[in-house]
């Protein structure tokens, strides 16, 4: 059984926003990757930094924003509490961990605000845009809340606890693994046209794999 439609469709948004925030880290949270990406592909790497970053940072604070807007109503976690039970001390928990979550989300939200969906006039005409710097852990944090949430909303209804953060390798992973190889066979190309290597050590150096994709 269904708890309500809001929970079943936050679920997705919970989940498209964590598949974002994998392929996030895939791409550029272990320092190799991040090298390689600046080394081969410096105006994509920064292209997809800065988009993947926003679209996570948009998606949560989308889903802490207020019931209504206007008098029109938003998918939320505040629209969703009240969806979710009527019991005054689940309401209550639900109120506590959500105001939790929004409060680990305050520079993502300043962020969002004043970048993100508007442009800020004042720090975009000062001599630099002053705000709060974002880390890993700022989200990691905000999603780790999140999380908790929808699990104990489930948790009422006997619903299998969603593991948003245990998914399956995300596209990035196997991006890395691409541009690898292309960048090993540069170097071997660039080793065979400078004479460093004969064909025969060519061939042997190809025969090793220093590199695997974490899936396939």
């Amino acid at each position: 059984m269904t708890i309500c439609p809001e929970y079943d469709q936050i679920h997705q948004e919970m989940a498209d926003v964590h598949w974002k925030w994998q392929n996030f880290n895939e791409m550029f949270a272990d320092q190799a990757h991040f090298e390689l990406l600046n080394k081969r592909l410096p105006g994509f790497g920064v292209l997809a930094h800065n988009t993947l970053l926003d679209a996570v940072v948009l998606g949560i604070c989308r889903l802490l924003d207020p019931a209504e807007s206007f008098g029109k109503p938003n998918l939320t976690f505040d629209q969703l509490k009240s969806k979710a039970t009527t019991d005054p001390s689940r309401l209550a928990w639900l109120e506590t961990e959500i105001g939790k979550a929004k409060a680990a989300a305050a520079n993502l939200k300043t962020h969002r605000n004043k970048r993100i969906a508007h442009l800020d006039l004042t720090n975009a005409l000062g001599p630099t845009m002053v705000l709060p710097n974002l880390s890993r852990n700022d989200i990691d944090d905000v999603l780790a809340l999140l999380r908790g949430v929808m699990n104990g909303i489930g948790e009422w209804s006997n619903e299998p606890e969603r593991g948003y953060d245990v998914l399956s390798f995300g596209d990035a992973d196997q991006l890395i693994w691409c541009i690898q190889q292309a960048n090993r066979l540069c170097e071997l190309q660039d080793d065979a046209h400078c004479q460093r290597l004969d064909q025969q050590q060519i061939v042997d150096k190809l025969k090793i794999r220093p590199f695997a994709a974490k899936r396939g």
